[in-house]
């Protein structure tokens, strides 16, 4: 009567492990073969052709993590303003190069509403006492000026210069 019990848990341990190896086996080949891989998923041209297999591109302007980053130099400014006037100026700038000027406006001899800062090039608007605004552009060919006006009325406060070097 043992070898009995002992025979058919062998035997049922057995059907277990084979039913378990089949389904992992089933499941496996399920998963596998429900979708494709990138290089199987077929591609049409613009003609409507099947075109070439292959990882795909992102569209130019979008970031890829596989292309080396663009480095652009950037040369910056820190400028700070009130009635007064301003704290730096002129600012030498090399001509056609990337230019960022941060125009911090004091909080003391200051109109409540603030100071805008403006020229031919950037505009910063209103900047309130305490506050930043930063600009950036590309240097003209040649020297420019901005100005510095009062927040109520757009009184020009003050006028610097930005010289542009070959």
């Amino acid at each position: 009567m043992k070898i009995i019990k002992n025979k058919f848990l062998i035997i049922f341990i057995l059907i277990v492990i084979v039913a378990a190896l089949s389904y992992l086996l089933f499941f496996a080949a399920e998963t596998k073969n429900s979708q494709p891989a990138a290089e199987e998923i077929p591609f049409k041209g613009p003609s409507g052709q099947p075109g070439v297999k292959g990882p795909l591109e992102p569209p130019p302007g979008v970031f890829n993590p596989s292309s080396p980053p663009r480095t652009e130099e950037v040369i910056s400014f820190f400028v700070e303003g009130d009635n007064a006037g301003i704290s730096r100026s002129p600012i030498y700038v090399k001509a056609q190069k990337t230019i960022e000027i941060t125009f911090h406006v004091k909080t003391e001899n200051v109109d409540s509403v603030g100071l805008r800062f403006t020229s031919a090039y950037f505009d910063t608007g209103l900047v309130a006492p305490g506050k930043e605004k930063t600009v950036r552009f590309t240097a003209p060919q040649n020297n420019f000026t901005f100005s510095l006006l009062n927040g109520d009325g757009g009184i020009k406060k003050a006028e610097g210069k930005v010289v542009v070097q070959q």
